[in-house]
């Protein structure tokens, strides 16, 4: 297959680039108030609990940074040089290997809530498998992005793995939202009732 150069557009590459960075940079600032409040309000929780809440906002945290590296290499580092779009920096495969990361675990916890509340091991088990295979493919697709050449090529061999991920994650995500706010709806009725 022949090396072919995509048509160079700065709105639907780097605008799109710019608007999401920073939209999600203001939704990590919305993460840490909510660390900060949870902290403050919540001091009795147990140290697992808020272990993990220190270990999740890390990863934000280095999830951001990535994504700030990467927006400033395209904006400035490489301004005027639409080639190198093709070539991502190394941060871009980071934050894909950190979002592999952030995703499951925090499916974990929603997952560990249905079981508490519905005490279903299949809809568990489930919702398990899929978190699972979404983290697996994750890290695949950025063991893989490591290594890679232009992106348009990335894209192109890997579609079907980008969009088994993408899936994956968003029927994980579907199924747990649910399947909890089902359960959380019957433990409501059976409260109100008392």
């Amino acid at each position: 297959m022949a090396f072919q150069i995509p048509a160079f557009d700065p709105n639907s590459t780097v605008g799109a680039l710019e608007v999401g960075a920073l939209a999600a940079v203001f939704l990590f600032g919305v993460v840490t108030l909510q660390v900060y409040i949870y902290y403050h309000q919540f001091p009795e929780d147990s140290w697992y609990i808020k272990t993990l809440v220190a270990f999740v906002w890390i990863l934000e945290l280095g999830h951001s940074i990535a994504l700030c590296h990467y927006l400033y290499t395209v904006s400035v580092t490489q301004y005027g040089k639409p080639l190198l779009l093709l070539i991502p920096p190394k941060s871009v495969d980071i934050a894909i290997l950190i979002g592999g990361f952030l995703g499951p675990i925090e499916q974990g916890w929603f997952i560990r809530r249905l079981y508490v509340f519905s005490k279903n091991m299949f809809l568990t088990s489930i919702s398990t498998l899929l978190s699972l295979t979404r983290f697996t493919g994750t890290c695949a697709l950025a063991g893989i992005a490591f290594g890679m050449g232009p992106i348009n090529e990335f894209i192109e061999d890997w579609r079907w793995l980008i969009l088994l991920v993408l899936i994956v994650g968003a029927m994980t995500d579907l199924l747990l939202a649910t399947t909890l706010w089902y359960y959380l709806m019957q433990w409501r009725q059976r409260s109100d009732k008392k």
